[in-house]
């Protein structure tokens, strides 16, 4: 039996990232099945795309995120047609690794989920986009958590009817004491440690935890306008200025939260276009000076972000294929960060103690280029 209970206690009293629309739909069919009162839904349509895996399309991994998000599932996702980050994860991760597989495409189509998660998604897709493009369309909607995905995505396409932003953080309190009362239930908490019961829903919301909710939602926002600042090259305070408004179509262009109207077909072909113009070749972010050109086949630089993804540092994938170093340095550095990544792990070479330490490629600097190529600059 699907443990309802459990699945509230994950939405109720903690920070979401979800537009309240969606919110007041997934609380309306919680509380259908606990008996609760919750505002009413506005109508939607129902998701019928699956939680599916990616679809290679000419070299193009289109990697579907639909629906309501969450950190991880079980039957939650099978059931009720919920995305998971992990299962997001993955597909990117695998993609990466694939050398059929050219540059990636977020397909999205949801209003949001759980903050838990969100951010660590958000930072892989920025890194990743160091190692094959990845873009994004919205189609139809990239809201609030959805957006934080959509944003860390090298370029954004937005549907004609499709929107983005949401750029927010909201928190429920659902007081349960009124219908326990009428029920006849009388709730007695015994507990150590001031704050153990606070924002528990058999009884009214305290002021301390009220603060104390509020404050974690607004440390949370604090960390989406930074992600999405950094994403898109705005500024904190033009993104507050969205006061996590929605953005539709080209007016979601004209606030920069996105960078052309079109279809997921309109992006997929000039993802494609991109891709045959040298997008991902290393030349363009290649260091003049660098002694060796590197000139990897798709099959090496697959291999480089695969064992980088698996020592946790993703992020050096995008400094050696930037690099223009070769293809036996770059493992070697590999297996340097292997060896960090875990203490059971040890090189028969370790470097002098007077070596200077590798040069640090700014990732940012690649993705800029990247950009300035696609507009012809």
């Amino acid at each position: 039996m699907p443990d309802y209970p459990h699945l509230f206690g994950r939405l109720l009293g903690a920070p979401l990232m979800i537009d309240a629309r969606k919110g007041n739909v997934v609380l309306a069919a919680l509380s259908d099945r606990l008996k609760l009162a919750a505002p009413l839904p506005m109508p939607e349509p129902p998701e019928t795309r699956a939680d599916a895996a990616r679809q290679n399309i000419g070299g193009i991994a289109v990697i579907p995120v639909v629906g309501t998000l969450i950190k991880r599932g079980g039957w939650m996702e099978a059931e009720s047609g919920l995305t998971t980050y992990d299962g997001v994860s993955a597909a990117i991760n695998a993609a990466l690794a694939d050398p059929l597989v050219s540059a990636i495409l977020l397909d999205i189509d949801s209003c949001g989920g759980e903050a838990s998660g969100a951010f660590d998604l958000a930072d892989e897709v920025y890194t990743a986009r160091g190692i094959k493009p990845i873009w994004a369309v919205a189609n139809d909607s990239a809201f609030s958590a959805a957006y934080a995905l959509a944003s860390s995505a090298e370029r954004v396409f937005v549907t004609r009817t499709g929107g983005a932003g949401s750029i927010g953080v909201i928190a429920w309190h659902v007081d349960h004491s009124g219908a326990n009362a009428k029920a006849g239930i009388a709730v007695t908490p015994i507990f150590s440690g001031a704050h153990k019961a606070d924002a528990a829903p058999d009884f009214p919301l305290s002021d301390v935890a009220a603060s104390a909710i509020s404050d974690e939602v607004a440390r949370i926002y604090g960390m989406f306008v930074e992600t999405v600042a950094r994403n898109r090259g705005l500024s904190p305070e033009a993104v507050r200025a969205t006061e996590a408004a929605c953005f539709y179509g080209e007016n979601a262009v004209a606030a920069g939260l996105a960078d052309e109207v079109g279809t997921l077909d309109d992006a997929i072909a000039a993802l494609s276009s991109f891709v045959s113009q040298g997008g991902t070749m290393p030349e363009e972010t290649m260091k003049p000076e660098a002694q060796q050109p590197a000139g990897y086949t798709h099959a090496e630089a697959a291999e480089i972000a695969m064992v980088c993804i698996e020592a946790k540092r993703p992020e050096l994938a995008a400094e050696l294929l930037a690099s223009g170093t070769s293809l036996e340095t770059a493992r070697g550095r590999l297996v340097e960060a292997l060896a960090a990544a875990s203490p059971d792990i040890s090189t028969a070479q370790q470097p002098s103690a007077g070596a200077a330490p590798a040069p640090r490629i700014d990732a940012a600097a690649i993705y800029n280029r990247r950009r300035e190529i696609l507009k012809g600059e």
